[in-house]
């Protein structure tokens, strides 16, 4: 291997570290890369566009509360995560914006807007006031 090429290789191996530990500094440019990364999920080779484009696929049509669905294609991506690289899950969490730490917020709004929908449908038949 060359110096040169050795040199741009650890350059980007560099940068992909930097976005993957703060994407909070993440810049369109740098979403851009890992929109466009290579990532390997059940023997297929997907960009991480593709990969988050196929789980929203998957997860749409099962939810018509935005809430939950915004859950469950939470739920799939860290479940689909699980089946990546380390690097190629973070890429995912960074491009989908979701990830395990989330589940609990996501999961308790979900149950909120279900409830507040059955209750603007149904009423509350149990209420004694």
């Amino acid at each position: 291997m060359s110096p040169e090429w050795k040199t741009l290789k650890e350059e980007v191996a560099h940068l992909l570290q930097e976005y993957l530990d703060h994407p909070d500094r993440v810049t369109s440019a740098m979403r851009e890369t890992i929109r466009q990364s290579l990532c390997n999920y059940c023997g297929v080779l997907f960009t991480i566009e593709s990969l988050a484009q196929q789980i929203l696929c998957q997860v749409s049509g099962h939810a018509s509360i935005p809430e939950d669905q915004e859950y469950r294609h939470a739920l799939k991506v860290v479940a689909v995560g699980k089946e990546l690289t380390p690097v190629s899950r973070r890429m995912l969490e960074i491009y989908t914006g979701y990830d395990a730490s989330k589940l609990q917020a996501l999961c308790e709004e979900s149950t909120d807007a279900i409830g507040d929908a059955a209750h603007a449908l149904y009423g509350r038949p149990f209420d004694l006031a």
